[in-house]
């Protein structure tokens, strides 16, 4: 006979329903995912469903079970001042001087490989637009974003083009679908690079010339937070971006194009690569960038609480759209290599600083080369850095295809 306590369950709602009790559950949850990730039984259940995925999903089944509230002002403080915070400390510990050291075709094929991802998402949406869901735009706008250099973007530009939660879980479906289906494919080409090169008449002595370029790098190192450094973060994150958000208020809107966030996301992005140049790039190596990745997870967790578990089950329309989209990506990349004669190593690599970020480019650097690792590394850097404009004009691009 089961005990029937009627006033746990009001206990329960009255206290998780409180922003208190919302972020406490968000927080514990992004918590345990990497607590799981790094423990034994980590590769085994990260291998196909990476943390990206279960950030997302683990806080929408609480509020799909009742466990978090669907609406809460914490989510939306989270937009107001965790992802502003989190954006421009990533960026403002962004080495980005070392890119110019990597060589001209290594940083092309990057491009070539942002330049199919833009190409692909309007001839996917030109072409199954008729049967995708109302304002799919807005969620082709947020996944170019993960697309040209990872889940930062994505979680930001979510927030500027205003997608759905829904539709946004939808296109993190997607994203991991085919996405990662993509980059399991570039791993198992790995082991006929030399056949693929010589039909890609490529020119291997480019891969000795970037292992001369990454071996007098220096890439820097953890050396642990101190009282300064965490001061510093917290200037950044609480102060600088705050103030950037306040001062976005002030521009003029531009009607259904630039909101008042729009504008103050702009101006941390320009503020975050200029500081990316200055000895604020150190917090570093005290761990500042960390802080960040771990304010952009935590901000997912609260797009995730948002929606519900049926309004994502539901557009296989998406998941071709998607196809199409990386298979145009993917013959850009080909074009790109044959042009420039790029070994398939630039191509693999190209890709996955767009598609993966920082999370995925060293990774598959290393099964390629692993000397040549840095490169995978410093084109993830790019692609953090640059994909919250090339996402946000492909998706301003996508709103135009779809006449929105």
């Amino acid at each position: 006979m089961a005990l029937h306590l009627p006033w746990a369950g009001d206990f329960a709602a009255r206290v998780l329903g409180s922003p208190g009790g919302v972020l406490f559950v968000l927080s514990f949850l992004v918590w345990a995912v990497f607590q799981v990730e790094k423990s034994r039984f980590g590769p085994r259940l990260f291998k196909f469903l990476p943390a990206l995925v279960w950030v997302y999903f683990l806080p929408m089944l609480a509020t799909t079970l009742g466990v978090l509230p669907k609406a809460s002002p914490v989510y939306k403080d989270f937009q107001l001042y965790l992802l502003p915070g989190a954006l421009l400390l990533l960026l403002a510990t962004a080495d980005l001087r070392s890119v110019k050291d990597l060589g001209l075709p290594a940083v092309l094929m990057f491009f070539a490989g942002s330049l199919g991802i833009f190409i692909g998402a309007l001839v996917s949406l030109s072409v199954l637009g008729p049967i995708l869901p109302e304002g799919a735009w807005r969620g082709f706008g947020a996944l170019s974003g993960s697309w040209i250099g990872g889940s930062a973007n994505m979680v930001g530009l979510q927030a500027v083009f205003e997608t759905p939660p829904g539709l946004f879980g939808q296109m993190v479906v997607v994203d991991t679908v085919v996405g990662y289906t993509w980059i399991g494919l570039l791993i198992s080409l790995a082991s006929r690079q030399k056949k693929i090169d010589r039909f890609l008449g490529a020119d291997r002595s480019l891969l000795e010339d970037a292992r001369e370029r990454v071996e007098g790098m220096d890439l820097g190192g953890k050396e642990g937070m101190d009282l300064p450094a965490a001061a510093g973060i917290a200037f950044l994150g609480l102060g600088v971006a705050p103030l950037c958000m306040g001062v976005g208020k002030l521009m003029p809107e531009i009607q259904g194009r630039v909101n008042h966030f729009a504008w103050g996301i702009l101006l941390i992005s320009i503020l975050g690569v200029l500081l990316s140049f200055t000895p604020v790039r150190k917090l570093k190596s005290k761990g500042g960038d960390q802080v960040g990745y771990a304010g952009i997870y935590l901000m997912l967790a609260g797009v995730g609480a948002q929606a519900d578990l049926s309004s994502i089950l539901g557009s296989p329309a998406l998941v071709l759209a998607g196809a199409i989209w990386i298979s145009i990506h993917a013959l850009v990349l080909l074009a790109a290599a044959r042009l420039l004669k790029a070994p398939l190593f630039f191509l693999a690599v190209g890709s996955t600083a767009n598609i993966g970020g920082p999370a995925s480019a060293p990774l598959v650097a290393t099964v390629y080369r692993a000397d040549l690792a840095p490169v995978g590394l410093i084109l993830a850097v790019l692609g953090n850095t640059v994909g919250y404009y090339m996402g946000y004009l492909t998706g301003e691009a996508c709103r135009l295809v779809a006449g929105g």
